[in-house]
């Protein structure tokens, strides 16, 4: 067992290395949001030595109303998507110049790839709706949706940490596949994945 989780953590730690390796070729850098879950993908990418060079902002807006205050909804505007809190952070990019200074001020926006996840899991309150997760990823004029749901009951339930590990890794997941990087990779964040109970 410990031989197979060591197996599953060094290939998700190469995808993301692959993934810090394409941001640096490419010039891109990630703006990324959790509201719910997901924020260990923030602490994937930046645990990396100069993750600077391709993590551009990172953001937990973690009560609701602190990401409805984030993306900017007004009250009986409706729930807020994640896809929302991707154009907030690409907004708030527009403007600001690299380090270098390469790049003339506005053009950021454009080498900037947005990340967000959103999750309802399990907590002290029941739940009358389905837990589920959410996810979005915008690059230039692509842009990159995701939803899964989690089980409640039963013996495929996952306990909070194990969600949260999983939303992030699935996060992950979705970042890699929008990269383009080999299978190889996906693959691997995938296995890792369901070694978290999720199928």
């Amino acid at each position: 067992l410990c031989e197979m989780a060591a197996s599953l953590a060094s290939g998700v730690d190469a995808a993301v290395a692959a993934l810090h390796a394409l941001c640096r070729k490419s010039g891109r850098r990630a703006c990324l949001v959790a509201a719910g879950a997901g924020q260990g993908l923030h602490s994937r990418l930046l645990e990396v030595p100069g993750a600077s060079a391709t993590v551009l902002s990172a953001h937990v807006p973690y009560a609701q109303e602190e990401f409805l205050a984030f993306v900017g909804a007004r009250d009986g505007a409706g729930p807020a998507s994640v896809c929302s809190a991707v154009d907030t952070i690409l907004r708030q990019s527009a403007g600001r110049p690299r380090a270098d200074d390469e790049h003339l001020p506005g053009e950021l926006v454009r080498l900037a790839t947005g990340v967000a996840c959103s999750a309802t899991l399990a907590t002290t309150r029941e739940h009358k709706g389905e837990l589920r997760a959410f996810g979005c990823i915008k690059d230039g004029d692509q842009t990159w949706r995701m939803r899964v749901q989690l089980a409640k009951r039963g013996d495929a339930a996952l306990c909070r940490a194990a969600q949260e590990r999983a939303v992030s890794l699935l996060s992950l997941w979705m970042l890699a596949h929008s990269a383009g990087l080999p299978a190889d990779h996906t693959e691997a964040i995938a296995r890792a994945v369901s070694e978290q109970g999720f199928p």
